[in-house]
């Protein structure tokens, strides 16, 4: 089954439009996966070399990928 994963980060100045963007897709129908990385800032994804957590949510963005491109 195809899903949308929304990722915010909590120190993110944008984090609550995307948990409403997150939200809204599940009132229309649409499957949805949000999560919430505690502890980031808007643009952690660029920093796996300094956050750990960046690889992980990047590893978890790229299973989700495979995962559609098999379904």
């Amino acid at each position: 089954m195809r899903l949308s994963l929304v990722l915010t980060a909590e120190y993110d100045p944008l984090r609550n439009e995307g948990e409403a963007y997150a939200v809204r897709l599940g009132q229309v129908g649409v499957s949805v996966e949000h999560i919430r990385y505690d502890g980031m800032v808007h643009g952690f994804l660029r920093m796996p070399a300094v956050l750990n957590r960046s690889q992980a949510a990047i590893d978890q963005i790229a299973a989700r990928v495979r995962q559609d491109l098999v379904a």
